[in-house]
Parts: structure tokens; sequence; C-alpha cells
């Protein structure tokens, strides 16, 4: 199924503690910190060497310098125990990450997420089947954002698509129609009758009113099943990159679903940089499939809309 892992590509610890999370769940094994420094020294790219300031640097200033990296890996592995409780497959014993010995629907949709952010290690038609996924995924956990407003999946390959046509031309004006928003007609005709794309919005949220009436709140969402790159998608569903097709009488809300957990050890963002966006990270993704569990009082239910693609020890399928 894996290929190859990848490159690790810089020095964040939210990242390399990813990697040994599926290198710990997908060959069912144990990773110490040992395996870790490993892992750096065999799969270390430009970026990170250049990150730790290597150059010039005797083996043994080297090698603290991987040793401080593998013990904030390790940090970080901790407060995901603490963080996201039953969800969390690993325990973390000392310098050891051990897998689950019996995984639940939970862990597997824990593995999936983390799989999701590092898409780099499968092949293309995996890429694309995951990346669906991740869709279906965000939309069940999207349920939850806001009770009894309407979650509708317009992405391509969505299942509520249909509802609005596969031309992009003629969804937007579906969706329009839906929000009770004017559209820019000539904007709308320029568009190509091949093009079958979704401008970039995979999840539509809404409250649909009893009246016939302008001013639908809603939110357009954004799923981006990817490591570093998501930030430069942060603006395709927004409001300013749609005004061409939309003459909004209420601007919708964006969101940005990412399958990484974006955080620092106190659960803050790693960066402080205004995102513009609600940012729904790993830890919020469950968060929310959590809330429409205790919502909807049946687990089993929630958790088989989910997709849970990857089973333990499932590397060299």
């Amino acid at each position: 199924m894996i290929k190859d892992y990848g490159l690790i590509e810089d020095r964040a610890p939210h990242l390399v503690a990813d990697l040994c999370e599926i290198i710990s769940f997908f060959e069912n094994r144990e990773v110490s910190r040992s395996d870790i420094e490993g892992f750096l020294y065999e799969k270390g790219a430009k970026g990170l060497l250049d990150d730790l300031n290597l150059e010039n640097l005797d083996s043994a200033s080297a090698n603290a310098k991987f040793q401080k990296l593998s013990e904030d890996v390790f940090r970080h592995l901790t407060y995901r125990v603490k963080a996201l409780a039953d969800w969390y497959p690993f325990r973390v014993e000392g310098d050891i990450l051990l897998p689950p010995e019996d995984p639940t629907d939970r862990h597997k949709v824990y593995a999936a997420l983390v799989a999701f952010s590092r898409m780099k290690m499968f092949d293309q038609a995996r890429m694309t089947e995951f990346a669906a996924d991740f869709e279906v995924l965000c939309c069940e956990a999207a349920v939850a954002f806001a009770p009894n407003w309407r979650v509708l999946h317009f992405g391509v390959g969505g299942k509520d698509r249909h509802l609005f046509g596969n031309k992009l031309k003629d969804s937007l004006t579906q969706l329009a129609e839906q929000l009770r928003e004017d559209t820019n007609s000539k904007a709308i005709e320029k568009i190509s009758e091949q093009n079958t794309g979704d401008a970039g919005i995979d999840i539509i949220i809404f409250r649909d009113w009893g009246d016939p009436a302008q001013g639908v709140p809603s939110y357009f969402g954004q799923c981006a099943a990817q490591q570093t790159g998501w930030p430069r998608k942060k603006f395709e569903a927004s409001p300013l990159n749609l005004e061409k097709y939309f003459n909004f009488f209420h601007k919708p809300g964006t969101i940005m679903f990412i399958p990484v957990c974006y955080r620092g050890l106190d659960g803050q963002w790693l960066d402080y940089d205004g995102h513009q966006t609600v940012i729904v990270d790993r830890n919020r993704l469950l968060e929310l499939l959590e809330a429409r569990i205790e919502a909807e009082k049946d687990e089993n239910a929630v958790l088989a809309l989910v997709p849970k693609p990857f089973e333990l020890g499932c590397a060299a399928a």
C-alpha cells in the first residue's frame, strides 16, 4: 500500500510525530526515540538539515540536535495522548511509542487522518481515493458544526453534487438559488461547458430558513488533505474568490478542514497569524465527530459513515 514514507522536509515536531505514528500503525511495531533519530539521518531532506543548522558542526553536536528534535517529538506524542483521549490509538511508555493491540473504530479514524496528512507516501490512484475519503469524513463531522443546519457535499464526486449538476456553470447557478443569492450571469456564462470542477467549494453548511427571503447564513468548506501545502488553499472557497460569480447578499464564512494536528504542546496553533478562515484540524474533526456521537446516541452508526481504509499492519498490503 505504501511505496515510500518520503523525505522529512523540515524539523516541525508535529510532522515528525505523524511519521512515527504512521510507521507504528502501518507496520504494527514499536517506535523509539533512537528510531526517530535514525529516520532523521536516513530521510532528512535539505530543508530539515538547513533548519537544524548542521553545517560545520562536528558529529557530536549534530547528534545533540537530532536528540533534541526526537525529544520534542515525544513531547508532542505525549500531548496527543492527553488531548485526544479515546480517539488516540497509541501508548507512550518512556521513550517508546506502542501501537494498539486491538484497534477500535475510533482508532482507525485517527489512523486515517494521520495517513491523509501524508499523502505523498501513496501512489497517485490512492491519493485520489483517499482525498475523496477525507472529504466524506469532513462532511460527516460537519453535521455537528451547526446542528440543524444542512450539510451538502458539493465537491467533484460528492454525494450531493447531483443536486446541482455536474457542469460548474450549472452547479453554481443552482447553488445560488439554494442560498438565495444573485449571480453574475455574464461571468458564469463564460465558464467552459467542459468545466466540471467545484470552484474550490467542497462542502456547504447553511441554515435553510422556512421563508423565501434572502440572508441565508452559510459556510463554504475546503478540504485539504495535505501536510504543509494547505495554507495556499485557504482562500479558494472564500467570498473574495467567488464574488466574480455571486453578488452576495450575505457573504458566507469559510472553513478549512485539514487532517494535520496543527498544534503546539499547549494546544494552541503553531502560528499566531490570523487565519481569516475557521481552521478545523485533526483535533477539531475528532471533537465534531464526538459531538455528533453524543447527539445521535449511536457511535456505531456514526462511525459506519466515516471512511476507515487502513488496518493495523497494512503497510505491505
